[in-house]
């Protein structure tokens, strides 16, 4: 375990379930960080039909396009 334990956000418009060179990349890279230690977090669209098993996902809005099943991020603030 790392003498300084970090806490990592990866924030992307694609990840689970939808498979991609992105979703893998990202899921990669987290597990890479969990297992040395880090607190790493998500933040990526919502799919609602899809629950999560790692801990520490935050899902925002998205549209679904129908024709592609592709989901489409809506940028939101709460300002």
């Amino acid at each position: 375990m790392p003498k300084d334990r970090l806490h990592i956000a990866h924030f992307t418009n694609t990840y689970l379930p939808v498979m991609s060179g992105v979703v893998r990349s990202v899921t990669a890279f987290r597990q890479a960080q969990v297992d040395l230690g880090h607190n790493v977090f998500i933040f990526a669209q919502d799919a609602p039909k899809y629950k999560d098993d790692e801990p520490f996902i935050f899902r925002y809005p998205a549209l679904n396009i129908p024709v592609r099943n592709y989901p489409v991020t809506i940028p939101v603030s709460p300002l």
